[in-house]
């Protein structure tokens, strides 16, 4: 997806540790946003450069405690863009997967959220499935415990080929900050920065410049949703 971003577009990818040099992989969503922001106050970020934080599945509830942390260290979070996670508010809906055999492990996780464009290739590889099931670890062990709102304006991408997220869930973002909140329709599943990159970038750049734009609007209904 970066490259179709335009070049006055930096981007900063979060690489969390994967097994490898001894350093172990992030089982708790805090672990892995306190690696997030050790690598970006490490870079200094320039006066008037613009962090804008984006996330999708477990990248939205990472990208969420980051910019707590970043706010509360007195780094400026210019806005907050997320998709295909429901509310950090909420506790899972779904059964656990982290704890299932690998055969099972593997058909769960397709059958909820899809199949990732080469996944085929890295089933059954351990090191892959040992860095999926603490990811999974993470988001079904994460539970909110943070007084207050962000002052963040924050955009909720509604991904409508994703049905491992509701209406409701996303709605729930809205309890997560005092800024403006919008709901973005946007084709695509749960994977849409791998299968759709050149709608996405196009999408988070007109986020990204836009205004802060209007209070949150409920979810339209699902036939709706099938219209936009």
């Amino acid at each position: 997806m970066a490259a179709h971003l335009p070049a006055s577009v930096g981007v900063i990818v979060t690489n969390l540790p994967r097994g490898g040099d001894g350093v172990p992989v992030p089982r708790r969503v805090s672990a892995a946003a306190d690696i997030a922001v050790r690598g970006l106050r490490s870079l200094d970020l320039r006066a008037g450069e613009r962090l804008v934080l984006v996330g999708n599945s477990y990248g939205a509830l990472l990208a969420y405690e980051t910019a707590w942390r970043l706010c509360q260290a007195g780094v400026p979070v210019e806005r907050l863009i997320v998709s295909g996670f429901r509310s950090p508010r909420l506790h899972p809906a779904d059964a656990p997967l982290h704890r299932l055999p690998s055969d099972r492990l593997w058909a769960e996780v397709t059958a909820r959220y899809g199949v990732l464009p080469g996944a085929e290739a890295l089933h059954g590889d351990p090191e892959v499935e040992a860095c999926l099931r603490a990811d999974l670890e993470a988001c079904e062990t994460y539970r909110h415990d943070h007084d207050g709102r962000l002052a963040v304006p924050l955009d909720v991408l509604c991904l409508l080929d994703d049905p491992c997220v509701s209406e409701d869930e996303l709605a729930a973002w809205r309890s997560v900050t005092t800024g403006p909140v919008r709901l973005i329709p946007q084709a695509g599943g749960h994977f849409p920065w791998a299968t759709a990159p050149e709608a996405m970038a196009a999408t988070l750049v007109d986020l990204a410049e836009g205004p802060a734009g209007p209070p949150f609007s409920d979810l339209p209904t699902s036939p709706a949703r099938d219209k936009l």
